[in-house]
């Protein structure tokens, strides 16, 4: 059976250890480390949180940070290749306030022409279009500077 990749998001608490990898223990926080202190020190630290069977991810100084997960599944079974966090800031705006996405989906990985930072950030989008006031989403890891992206565009 071929695999798929999924998006979602919700991802049941057995898969906290994959959900730590991506946004604690990743190998590419390297190239974006001090843009990772600038948006920790900016929005707060994330941290997993486990109810009713389900994870979520919570970020100190945010309110109502929303979490969206990318899923490998292949013959039954679910894998966690990547998360983007995300809060509305504002009336007008998304900001992605953090992310994470396993080396082998990342570039130079085996599987980086699945591009699974850019379908996350496009579903962001989409729900960015169907948010009332919503006009643009913009990425904190980019330079210390953000990036903004139209969401008609």
């Amino acid at each position: 059976m071929a695999y798929k990749i999924v998006c979602t998001a919700r991802v049941p608490t057995w898969m906290q250890g994959q959900i730590e990898t991506l946004l604690f223990f990743n190998g590419g926080q390297d190239r974006v480390r001090e843009e990772i202190a600038a948006t920790i020190e900016r929005y707060g630290v994330p941290e997993l949180i486990a109810e009713d069977g389900w994870l979520s991810v919570d970020v100190a100084g945010v309110k109502d940070a929303r979490t969206l997960y990318a899923m490998h599944e292949e013959d039954g079974r679910s894998r966690a290749v990547g998360v983007v966090v995300y809060a509305r800031e504002g009336y007008d705006r998304f900001t992605v306030l953090h992310v994470g996405v396993a080396n082998d989906y990342a570039q130079g990985g085996p599987y980086a022409s699945e591009r699974v930072l850019s379908r996350l950030l496009q579903q962001i989008r989409q729900l960015a279009r169907r948010t009332e006031g919503v006009r643009h989403v913009e990425v904190a890891y980019r330079r210390n500077r953000h990036r903004t992206s139209r969401v008609n565009a």
